[in-house]
């Protein structure tokens, strides 16, 4: 996908290796260009050195957790927006780490399991303006 005539940079975060294939998939398939990650530091990693529009970050993950990535994410590059995913609870404490999740700063939250169409449409609203935003001395970019 491109808007205002730049690719869409976008990150998966998941330790999941088959969710994080699958997500690729579906985003690459758009036309975005789709780099994957297995963990938060990784995450944080890429973003330092690689220009990012978009982070779509599990929010349940061993070491550093989602929540803890998406705060660092605002704060080290704002410009950034955040899709948090989760599914490792279920009812009433998925909805309580959908709630954190946007409290750290995460753009917008989808509860496993999610039909494409819900990311895409996701993906689609948040970085229409996104791209038009950037800063032009973003890194990598």
């Amino acid at each position: 996908m491109e808007m205002g005539g730049k690719e869409e940079r976008i990150l998966v975060v998941d330790d999941d290796p088959q969710l994080r294939a699958l997500l690729v998939e579906m985003l690459a398939t758009r036309g975005a260009h789709v780099a994957q990650v297995g963990g938060a530091v990784e995450a944080l990693d890429h973003v330092r050195n690689m220009t990012v529009d978009l982070v779509i970050t599990d929010i349940v993950m061993p070491g550093m957790d989602g929540h803890s990535l998406i705060t660092a994410l605002k704060q080290e590059v704002p410009w950034v927006k955040v899709v948090a995913v989760t599914g490792g609870y279920r009812g009433l404490w998925a909805a309580r780490l959908g709630d954190l999740a946007q409290q750290c700063g995460a753009d917008r939250v989808l509860l496993k399991p999610f039909l494409q169409e819900d990311l895409m449409r996701a993906v689609v609203e948040l970085l229409s303006p996104v791209v038009e935003d950037s800063p032009p001395d973003a890194p990598g970019g």
